[in-house]
């Protein structure tokens, strides 16, 4: 036990010089906390799990920072994308936020009578813009007809007005129950999910201005966000992202949403090319209610998706230059003298 507790204090000690490195100050508070609950984890003996595992996954972490701060690229792209909720514990909060609480779960009848763990998974508005926008999802985006019959599964055999229903009876209802959830469950997989949501006022549209629903109360119009609304960390990454050469003259922060300072040993070009790549991964959710729609009860309205202008392109994007006087005139230089073809 001994030697446990002094491999606890060495793995710890090491893991926060690596943090203190971090360029943000969100990210060493994040990893701060995040490698003291696996330290502590280490030395709990109550947890049914071996030792051994969790001394790995710490060492693990411990070399994953390490590699970061050396400026390899797949290591500091874990640790940011762990950070802010791309994959981890904190993506799984945010996908909850997007998929429960929906007041039309009650609603849904069952498919097996009289099994209520047989109703269909309830689609919230919000997970519907979500998985039906190629610029929140790793795949592509699902079709609006196949959020009320998933894919792979015989319309025909739902239908009692088709042929194919009168020849080969109605699908099992127990086959349908497992086909609804498993394509639930794969889109829930496949989508990305946004760290705040965001709302646009009607009167508001001429200008395109959009507010945080922090600055417009939840209780009052009742729309869902997330644990980080009003923290600020969207325009932290977007002034992270954003060049010397992009800084335009833009309303002023709030006091509690002042622009993360960065001190990194790192290149700022390194930083930002980073930055730019996990922006193109979280999607911004924005709700325009209806000019009709009363703030009494849930609110009618659209829920749209989109990315931040400071977000790099998604995919491989091969980006060629144009070809000045001087480039042309080689090249007709090079057409007249007849270059030999290449066998």
């Amino acid at each position: 036990m001994h030697g446990d507790i002094a491999l606890a204090k060495s793995l710890y000690r090491a893991s926060l010089r690596e943090v203190s490195r971090l360029p943000t100050e969100y990210l060493r508070q994040f990893f701060r906390l995040k490698v003291r609950d696996e330290v502590t984890a280490m030395l709990n003996p109550n947890l049914k799990c071996n030792p051994d595992n969790k001394i790995r996954r710490v060492k693990k972490e411990l070399r994953k920072l390490r590699h970061a701060n050396l400026g390899h690229v797949s290591e500091f792209q874990y640790v940011i994308n762990t950070a802010y909720g791309r994959r981890g514990p904190l993506r799984w909060e945010l996908m909850q936020a997007s998929r429960f609480h929906s007041p039309r779960t009650s609603s849904l009848t069952p498919i097996l009578p009289g099994d209520d763990s047989s109703r269909p998974p309830a689609w919230s508005p919000e997970l519907v813009a979500l998985v039906g926008s190629d610029l929140s999802r790793q795949t592509k985006a699902i079709k609006p007809d196949h959020i009320k019959i998933p894919a792979r599964t015989p319309p025909g055999r739902l239908n009692p007005e088709s042929n194919e229903y009168r020849v080969l009876g109605r699908l099992n209802e127990r086959r349908e129950v497992n086909l609804r959830r498993r394509f639930f469950s794969q889109a829930l997989e496949k989508t990305l999910y946004p760290l705040q949501v965001m709302i646009r006022q009607p009167s508001d549209q001429r200008n395109s201005s959009e507010r945080k629903d922090d600055e417009t109360p939840l209780p009052k119009i009742q729309v869902r966000g997330t644990d980080l609304e009003g923290t600020g960390i969207m325009e932290g990454l977007n002034s992270l992202a954003r060049s010397t050469t992009d800084m335009l003259p833009k309303a002023p922060l709030p006091d509690s949403v002042a622009t993360p300072p960065i001190h990194s040993h790192l290149p700022s070009r390194f930083l930002r090319r980073r930055f730019r790549e996990l922006l193109a991964t979280i999607p911004i959710l924005t709700f325009t209610p209806a000019p009709s729609s009363s703030s009494l009860g849930a609110p009618e309205g659209q829920y749209t998706v989109s990315l931040s202008p400071n977000a790099s392109p998604r995919g491989k994007v091969t980006q060629w230059a144009c070809a000045d006087e001087t480039d042309e005139a080689w090249i007709a230089v090079a057409q007249q003298s007849g270059m030999p073809k290449r066998r």
